[in-house]
């Protein structure tokens, strides 16, 4: 279908704006005419770059880099990147994205599946299944697969995340390409950082690498429904802009109200792929994650929605997100609006442009509203202020 597309890109135009890590964070050569992984890396991140950014007036040379979430295979990675890119672009924007191969969310929806009928037959309703009964179900459902290989998969996909800051990996390269970059514009290049769920662990980690010294400024920072814990998100976020790299007031978080966190699934499990990370493939059952409205929110910082130890963390979140006491009272319905740079989509659906589509986990990358609002805010667009090529379809 993308063929028939004319404003998504050719499959060869998606490559090369895509730096491909695997495990251990080891950059993948993925580029037919080039003769090793390191060459792939410079011709994605710094050759293609600096020759669209040379073309670009003064005032107006702009680079964004996007970490997909990391559960989809690297087929599904690409078919994104070819439909999003386009419109990072047109608007005056030169996007690189960043995809992991693991590709294993496939997997985790069939095992739930299997399990459920395991446990409860054939005969498992799909509609009408009461609230009580589906947290029920879904209970065991995080218990089971807590003892299942996926934790172990989990743990070890935040692990490729890290050691991809090691020299010559992933993001220890992209990181000097960036600085390079930085360093021939003379201070005229904004950089900027896009993070889908479990992204926010390789945009956290670029951006405190970049905060070391010698520091390179970040221009704007965006996350979506991050699957990042806490503690990752103070060290790799908010000391960062505590440090001054980033401004605070250009961080930005999108994510889903807690109704439609429980509105959203994965398999047979009835609740979202963050709830299932905070209480199945997190250490302790109800971690608290930076993509859930419930970590933000002062009445929802205590023993019934997360783990004990964890509370402190919680406190120091809400604290520094917000810059004193947090807002109360909006995590369910995601008004009213708790503003600090916290958006939180409570509608059920979306638009991709041609159709609406449901408000899930992985709508965000679909969402016409959030790419544009998240483009505008690195062009330093007013709001409300439409985009030179305003984003018609984001559908895939």
């Amino acid at each position: 279908p993308l063929a028939r597309r004319a404003d998504a890109w050719t499959l060869d135009e998606g490559y090369v704006h895509t730096l491909v890590t695997g495990n251990d964070g080891e950059i993948v050569n993925h580029l037919a005419d080039v003769g090793d992984a390191r060459a792939a890396a410079e011709e994605v991140a710094l050759t293609r770059p600096r020759l669209w950014l040379a073309s670009r007036p003064a005032g107006a040379r702009h680079v964004a880099i996007y970490a997909h979430g990391g559960l989809n295979d690297r087929d599904a990675s690409l078919t994104r990147i070819r439909v999003m890119g386009p419109w990072f672009e047109k608007n005056g924007v030169y996007p690189v994205f960043v995809t992991w191969q693991t590709g294993w969310l496939d997997t985790l929806a069939d095992a739930i599946e299997d399990e459920v009928r395991r446990r409860f037959g054939e005969a498992i309703p799909r509609e009408g299944f009461g609230d009580a009964l589906a947290d029920a179900s879904d209970r065991m459902i995080e218990g089971v697969l807590h003892a299942l290989p996926f934790p172990a998969l989990w743990a070890q996909m935040k692990q490729n995340a890290a050691a991809s800051g090691n020299e010559g990996r992933g993001l220890a390269v992209l990181a000097a390409h960036l600085r390079s970059l930085a360093a021939e514009s003379g201070g005229d290049l904004a950089i900027h950082l896009v993070g889908h769920s479990a992204g926010a662990y390789i945009v956290g980690r670029l951006l405190a690498r970049l905060a070391a010294a010698p520091a390179t400024k970040v221009a704007t920072c965006t996350l979506y429904a991050p699957a990042c814990t806490l503690p990752f998100a103070l060290d790799h976020f908010a000391a960062p802009i505590d440090a001054g790299v980033l401004a605070r007031g250009r961080f930005a978080v999108h994510a889903l109200s807690d109704a439609r966190e429980r509105d959203d699934g994965v398999g047979a499990y009835r609740k979202s792929l963050l709830y299932l990370v905070s209480r199945a493939f997190e250490p302790a059952h109800k971690t608290p994650l930076a993509g859930l409205a419930s970590a933000y929110d002062g009445e929802r910082a205590d023993g019934e929605w997360w783990d004990p130890g964890s509370l402190t963390d919680v406190g120091r979140w809400q604290r520094w997100y917000f810059g004193g006491a947090p807002p109360a009272g909006f995590a369910e319905g995601g008004t009213p609006a708790p503003g600090a740079g916290l958006a939180l989509v409570n509608a059920r659906t979306v638009s991709a442009g041609p159709r609406a589509v449901p408000a899930t986990h992985g709508s965000f990358d679909n969402n016409v509203r959030v790419v544009s609002g998240t483009i505008a805010a690195m062009l330093g667009l007013a709001p409300g202020t439409p985009l030179s090529a305003p984003i018609r379809d984001l559908d895939y």
